[in-house]
Order: structure tokens, then sequence, then C-alpha cells
């Protein structure tokens, strides 16, 4: 398959989700701050605080930017529950996250730059976060009374934290095998009692199947057998269910092509 193969692909897999979409959205209208209280997904960049009201929902950035003015929470989640907050990168806040006497949500897939603090809790439990970037904050993570989770376990990982600072020669669940993984030997410390047990050595990368940092040509082929698996057999497979609801439709289709078109590169 040539790259002007591919490229018809994507070009097919974008018009498919673009008209699906075109019929289904209906955005949250700008007020100086945006308030969610049920399922929500991205369709542009927002520039202003969100406040999530509700919990078990699911607010999806569909790769798309919260973008402040350097100062002010940039999501708030104070007092939800059971609340996945993914694949929205946070930009230029005081305060990236904010999580304060929240219990049992689900963080993955963002990206928070640019802050006094990526993501801060207070008084919050049973969360799990995995699979975030945080970049160039002054702390990229604080914590307060707070015990949480911050990796998916061995072999999917933990988080990308920038200031990390150990090696990758080794792999395994115990990282005392021979070869590297991606995944640092050594835990990332937040206090006593949070550490990222298996943090990522390189940028989490949604849609990166082959692991190469990159999302291109082997990952178009793997979506694309994964699409056509699913229309055969109606099982979806989990790594292309991007929004983990058991099928591979717009939205998935949707994701895949914005990992592309930011990411993506072909093989020569």
């Amino acid at each position: 398959m040539n790259n002007k193969t591919v490229s018809g692909i994507m070009l097919t897999l974008l018009s498919i989700g673009m008209l699906t979409l075109a019929f289904n959205i209906q955005p949250v209208e700008a007020s100086g701050t945006t308030y969610i209280g049920s399922d929500y997904t991205f369709t542009s960049n927002i520039y202003e605080q969100i406040v999530v009201t509700a919990d078990n929902i699911i607010v999806d950035g569909n790769g798309y930017t919260l973008q402040g003015l350097g100062s002010g929470t940039g999501i708030d989640l104070t007092g939800r529950s059971n609340v996945t907050l993914k694949n929205v990168e946070v930009t230029n806040f005081k305060y990236g996250i904010y999580l304060s006497y929240s219990n049992n949500n689900t963080l993955t897939g963002n990206i928070a730059s640019n802050y006094w603090a990526g993501i801060w809790l207070d008084s919050s439990g049973n969360n799990v976060l995995f699979h975030n970037n945080f970049f160039n904050n002054t702390q990229n993570t604080r914590s307060y009374n707070s015990i949480n989770l911050w990796d998916d376990g061995y072999p999917s990982g933990g988080n990308y934290w920038s200031d990390y600072n150990g090696t990758d020669f080794y792999s395994g669940q115990y990282q005392n095998e021979t070869g590297s993984d991606g995944i640092g030997d050594t835990p990332y410390t937040i206090d006593e009692n949070n550490k990222d047990m298996y943090p990522l050595v390189h940028p989490f990368i949604l849609a990166d199947f082959d692991g190469d940092f990159y999302v291109d040509f082997w990952d178009v082929l793997h979506f694309v057998d994964a699409y056509r698996e699913y229309a055969r057999t109606g099982i979806a497979e989990p790594s292309c269910d991007f929004d983990l609801d058991l099928d591979i439709d717009v939205w998935d289709i949707l994701a895949f092509v914005d990992c592309y078109r930011e990411y993506g590169r072909m093989k020569q």
C-alpha cells in the first residue's frame, strides 16, 4: 500500500467523520466560564475556564486545546466523582486541572503545560491518572492529603513527566529485564503516598499503536484493519476504541484522524 493509497484512506475516514459529525454536534456556548453537566466532546478550542458540575460523565477534549491567559484554573473538578476527563490539552493557566474532595475519577490522554501547577489534588482519593503528559510546569503536580493511582500497570505505563530524570535500560514488570521499553527504570515520586510506578520516558501519543512515537503508515494500517474487523464481527479492538464505548465509530475515526494530522508522518 503506497502513500497515495493511505492518504486516500485517511481522506475517506475524515469525510465520513465530518459528515456524521455535522448532524450530531451541539456545542456549549461561551460565557466566561463553560459549565459542563453532561457528557461533552470538544468541537473546537476553548479559551476560558471549565467547571464540571455533574458526576458520572465523560468530558472528551477530542484533541483540542483549553487555553488561558496565565491565571485561574483550567478545569475544575471540585467535588466530582466518576468523571472521565480525556484527550484535552490544557495550557497557560495558573492551575491546569484542579481536584478538591474529588474521588474515583479517571484522567487519561491529557496534556498539562505552562502552569505553576499542572495538576493539583486536595483531599482527593482513588483517582486514576495515566497516559497524561506534564510539560514545563513550575510544579508538574501538587498533592495534599490525597492518595491516588498514577499508572495503568505494566506494560501500559503511567504518565510523561518533563522533569523525570530516570533511565530506560531495562524492561518488564519489575524493570529488571535487559532492554528498554519506553518506561523509566525507577518510579516518579510525587510524595510518600503517591508514585507513578511506570513513568513514560517519551510523551504519550494516542494512536501510536506500534510504540515508535509517531502516528504513521503502520498505525493507519492498524486502525483500518481494526475498523474492518469491527464491521465484520462487531467486536472492537480496545486500542482503537478511543471513547471506550465498545465500538469503533465516527468519534474514534475523528480521534484517529486528529492524531494523524498532529503527529503523523509517512515513512519513506
